[in-house]
């Protein structure tokens, strides 16, 4: 069965950087419910047609990039500087990231020493 989704862009001349698409699942169990082949057309001309990644099930800002398929239709240093200053999921995902890496690293530092420590330490 065919899904539609249509977006109407009111301005004159957009320019598309880059679309990035949430796929669809409520847990692991339904994972394989969602979209897998996408098509999209700008004013009728496809500019994309391929398989995406199922989301995993998980519901976490660090399974950010497990779920989320990024199609860019630019390699323009500084529009893909623009889209990284502006893009607020990506934001929130490498600093739930580094978070995740500065507490791992306190947990790792309040264990007790243990020989493989102590010696590599030397």
């Amino acid at each position: 069965q065919e899904h539609l989704i249509w977006i109407n862009l009111d301005e004159p001349n957009t320019a598309i950087s880059m679309i990035r698409i949430w796929n669809y699942n409520k847990s692991r169990i339904h994972s394989f419910r969602g979209a897998r082949y996408v098509e999209i057309c700008f004013d009728g001309v496809p500019i994309f047609k391929g398989e995406i990644r199922k989301a995993t099930g998980a519901h976490s800002i660090l399974e950010f990039e497990a779920c989320s398929e990024c199609i860019l239709f630019t390699t323009n240093k500084r529009i893909l500087g623009l889209i990284e200053k502006y893009d607020t999921a990506y934001q929130k995902y490498a600093q739930a990231l580094s978070e995740a890496k500065e507490s791992s690293q306190t947990q790792q530092g309040n264990h007790a020493k243990t020989a493989y420590n102590i010696y590599s330490d030397l």
